[in-house]
C-alpha cells in the first residue's frame, strides 16, 4: 500500500494521544532521533575491539580438546594439553617475567646469573687441573658409560647467558609463585619450599648498595642451594616437579597463542640441561673444595662426583633430568625427520618469487645483483687499485691451477704471483695525483701517510662489505652467519682455506655447520660426482 506524498505531512503534524486503551500511538519521524554516523561507527569499532580483545586473552587459556585429529604426536608426548588444561598461560608466563628494578626479586635475577656463570667456571677448572676425564662424564646420560666428546666449554659470548636466562625465569618463576601456589598448578616439596623460604627472607633484605661481599656470596650460594633441591625431586614424590612444570610453561608461544613445535622448543631444553649439568657438578665438587688433597687420597674425584651423577644426571632415573633428556632426544628427531611449511613459493610462470609475505621479481632482481658488480668493480679500480680508467686488470682464472692439496699457511691460490701483483699494485698507486707516500724524519727511505692509510682501511672494509652481499647473491645457496664468517682465503695454522680455484671458476665450500657448534663432532658429506 503506498501513502500519498502529503499524508506524512498530515500524521506528523497531528499530536496522536497514547493511552493504555488507545490502538493509536506516536509515530516518531527519523528527524526527530537522529544518531551522528561518526559516533556509531566509532561505538561499533571499539565494541568490536573489546569483542576482539577478549577472544584474543581467551586463547591464551587451556581448554579441553576431545579430538584426537587435533594432537600430533608431538603434542601427545608433551601431554602439555592436558597438563594445563583450565589454566591461562599468560598468567603462568608473568611469574616467569624479569622482575623490575625496585622488585626485590631483581636480585634473585641477578644472581642467578652470577651462580650459573660460576658454576660453568667449574667446569672449565677441571681442565685447568687436568681432571680430563669427568667432563667425559659430565656430558653422558649413559650411567654406565663416558661420552666420546667432553662437555663443551667453548662458546659465544652470549650463549652462556642466554641458558642462563632459563634458570633466571625458573628461579623468579617459583619465588614469585610461592605464595600462592595452588593457584597455579606448581607444587613444591617441603624441603624445597624451606629453601624458597630461605630464599625470599634473603632478597627481601639485602641491599646491594650496603651489604657486604659476604651477603652477595650469601644469596648466591642460597640460590644454588634452591637449584639442587628442585633438581633433586624424585618422580615418586606426591608433589609434581616444579622444574618439569616450568619447561611445560615454556612450551607455550604467548605471542602466537599455540604449543611450540619441536624445532622450536629443543633449544629450551638444551638451556635447561645445560644449566642443570653445571649446577649438580658444583654441587658434587665444589671449587673450593678442590684442593684437599686429604679428601681426594681417600675418593678420587671421578668417584665423587660419579655419587651424585649417576642418580641425577642419567638417563633412566626418576628425575626431571630425565624427563628433559629424552624429551630433548624425542624434540631432536621430531625435528629432524617432521616437514615444515615452505618460506619460498614461485609463481606460475617462474618470474616471481614468493618468500614468506613478500614477492621478489626476478627481472629486478638479477638487476639489482648486476648494479652490485658494476659498483664493486668501479670501487675496487678507482678507490683500491688507483686506476683512473675505472677498469679491472684482465686475469683468466683458466690460467691459474690451483692446488687444494696445500696446507702450509699462509698458501692461496694467488701467493705464487703476489709479488708481481704488489708492484703493479705500487706503480699506480705512486702515479696517482694523492698517494700519499712522503720520506721518513732521517731520510733513510719512504713512508706512507697515516690519514692516507686509515683512509684505504677504511674503504677495504666498505668494499669488503659489498663484497660478501655480492657473494650471498650470486653464489648459491648461502650458508648461516657463523658459516660464513667461519670461510678463510688462506691457510692458517687453525685450518685450511675454503676458497680456491676450480676449471676456472672460484669456489668457495663452507667447513663450519650449525650442528658441529652444538655437538663438537664433525659432518662429513660423502658424494660421487660424475665428471663424464
Amino acid at each position: 500500500m503506498k501513502f500519498k506524498h502529503g499524508l506524512k505531512a498530515i500524521i506528523k503534524s497531528k499530536s496522536i494521544d497514547s493511552t493504555v486503551d488507545n490502538r493509536y500511538f506516536p509515530v516518531v519521524t527519523p528527524e526527530e532521533n537522529a544518531v551522528d554516523t561518526d559516533d556509531m561507527i566509532s561505538s561499533l569499532l571499539a565494541t568490536a575491539k573489546r569483542a576482539n580483545d577478549d577472544y584474543i586473552r581467551e586463547l591464551n587459556h587451556i581448554s579441553e580438546t576431545n579430538s584426537l585429529t587435533m594432537l600430533t604426536p608431538w603434542h601427545r608426548r608433551t601431554a602439555w594439553h592436558e597438563t594445563f588444561i583450565n589454566r591461562d598461560m599468560a598468567k603462568l608466563y608473568g611469574l616467569a617475567a624479569k622482575p623490575t628494578a625496585t622488585d626485590s626479586k631483581i636480585h634473585a635475577w641477578n644472581y642467578t646469573l652470577a651462580m650459573i656463570e660460576e658454576c660453568f667456571e667449574s667446569v672449565k677448572d677441571l681442565h685447568k687441573r687436568n681432571w680430563h676425564l669427568i667432563p667425559f662424564w659430565l656430558a653422558s646420560a649413559d650411567m654406565n658409560q663416558s661420552e666420546s666428546v667432553p662437555f663443551r666449554r667453548y662458546f659465544k659470548s652470549d650463549v652462556v647467558h642466554k641458558y642462563a636466562q632459563v634458570w633466571q625465569q625458573y628461579i623468579c618463576f617459583c619465588l614469585t609463585a610461592l605464595n600462592d601456589s595452588s593457584n597455579h598448578g606448581v607444587q613444591f616439596t617441603q624441603n624445597q619450599r624451606s629453601a624458597l623460604i630461605k630464599l625470599s627472607q634473603l632478597i627481601d633484605n639485602f641491599d646491594p648498595l650496603e651489604d657486604s661481599a659476604t651477603a652477595s656470596k650469601e644469596l648466591q650460594k642460597q640460590i644454588h642451594e634452591v637449584s639442587v633441591a628442585l633438581i633433586k625431586h624424585k618422580d615418586w614424590e606426591p608433589q609434581r616437579s616444579s622444574l618439569i612444570y616450568f619447561a611445560g610453561v615454556l612450551g607455550f608461544h604467548l605471542h602466537d597463542h599455540r604449543w611450540k613445535l619441536a624445532h622450536e622448543y629443543t633449544p629450551t631444553l638444551a638451556a635447561l640441561q645445560f644449566c642443570i649439568r653445571v649446577i649438580m657438578l658444583e654441587h658434587s665438587l665444589p671449587m673450593d673444595t678442590r684442593d684437599d688433597d686429604y679428601q681426594f687420597r681417600r675418593e678420587d674425584p671421578l668417584t665423587v662426583f660419579r655419587r651424585t651423577r649417576d642418580y641425577w644426571l642419567v638417563e633412566g632415573m626418576p628425575t626431571p633430568f630425565n624427563y628433559l633428556h629424552k624429551l630433548l632426544n624425542y624434540g631432536w628427531k621430531v625435528g629432524k625427520d617432521g616437514r615444515g611449511r615452505t618460506l619460498c613459493r614461485w609463481s606460475r610462470n617462474g618470474k616471481t618469487l614468493f618468500f614468506g609475505g613478500k614477492q621478489i621479481h626476478m627481472r629486478a632482481w638479477k638487476k639489482m645483483s648486476h648494479d652490485v658488480m658494476d659498483e664493486l668493480e668501479e670501487f675496487m679500480s678507482e678507490k683500491l687499485l688507483f686506476r683512473g680508467d675505472k677498469s679491472l686488470p684482465q686475469m683468466d682464472l683458466n690460467e691459474i691451477i690451483d692446488d687444494p692439496g696445500r696446507v702450509d699457511t699462509p698458501h692461496y691460490f694467488a701467493r705464487d704471483g703476489f709479488s708481481n701483483a704488489q708492484r703493479q699494485m705500487l706503480e699506480a698507486f705512486v702515479k696517482s695525483n694523492n698517494h700519499g707516500v712522503r720520506q721518513n724524519g732521517d731520510n733513510s727511505g719512504f713512508e706512507f701517510d697515516p690519514n692516507q692509510v686509515k683512509m684505504y682501511l677504511k674503504r677495504d672494509r666498505e668494499f669488503r662489505e659489498l663484497l660478501y652481499i655480492a657473494y650471498i647473491w650470486t653464489c648459491g645457496l648461502a650458508g648461516r652467519t657463523q658459516e660464513n664468517a667461519s670461510l678463510k682465503y688462506y691457510n692458517t695454522m687453525n685450518g685450511e682455506r675454503n676458497m680456491c680455484i676450480e676449471d676456472g671458476q672460484f669456489m668457495c665450500v663452507s667447513s663450519y655447520h650449525k650442528s658441529q657448534a652444538i655437538t663438537d663432532t664433525l659432518k662429513v658429506l660423502r658424494c660421487v660426482t660424475n665428471y663424464g
